[in-house]
């Protein structure tokens, strides 16, 4: 009996250990990075769409962090500010002078001093009611995916290369 073959069999092998780890690598920094597809992108522009911007501050704080090249953990960061901004439950906020509420609040028409009621008498907005801005959790729902499609995707482009 004749084995043919074995050593070819073998440097596959070898190639794709080498491979496919990169191609996992590639393909989670292609999900979460910055281009036009990417987590990343993804989340700044639903933040766009669900909150006014005032600072700007979570928008620049929400970043990709990729995954290095021999593999380890990547992951987008946001600020803290961010998650409690996505993540806090429906609540009543006095309207005290200082605040950035309250200049949001006077922007909008919302004066905390005076306005007239249904009976023509001036009443002053003591406080506003405020619901999340979910832009975090739906984001990474939607997107999870899309990160399994290119992972097969990529794993399926390094197997027919067969690890080249």
């Amino acid at each position: 009996m004749q084995v043919t073959g074995l050593l070819e069999a073998k440097q596959l092998i070898r190639r794709l250990g080498k491979k496919l780890p990169e191609a996992v690598v590639k393909a989670t920094n292609e999900w979460g990075g910055s281009g036009t597809t990417g987590l990343e992108t993804k989340m700044k522009r639903r933040l766009r769409q669900v909150s006014e911007r005032w600072r700007g501050e979570i928008y620049n704080s929400i970043v990709w962090h990729p995954v290095g090249p021999r593999g380890g953990a990547g992951g987008l960061n946001i600020s803290y500010h961010g998650l409690q901004l996505s993540r806090m439950r429906p609540h009543w906020v006095s309207l005290k002078r200082g605040r950035r509420i309250t200049q949001w609040a006077q922007f909008h028409g919302m004066n905390p001093k005076k306005y007239s009621n249904a009976q023509g008498n001036e009443v002053a907005f003591k406080s506003i009611y405020v619901k999340p801005h979910e832009f975090v959790d739906s984001t990474i729902q939607q997107n999870i995916p899309l990160l399994q499609k290119k992972l097969k995707l990529f794993v399926a482009r390094t197997m027919r290369n067969r690890g080249r």
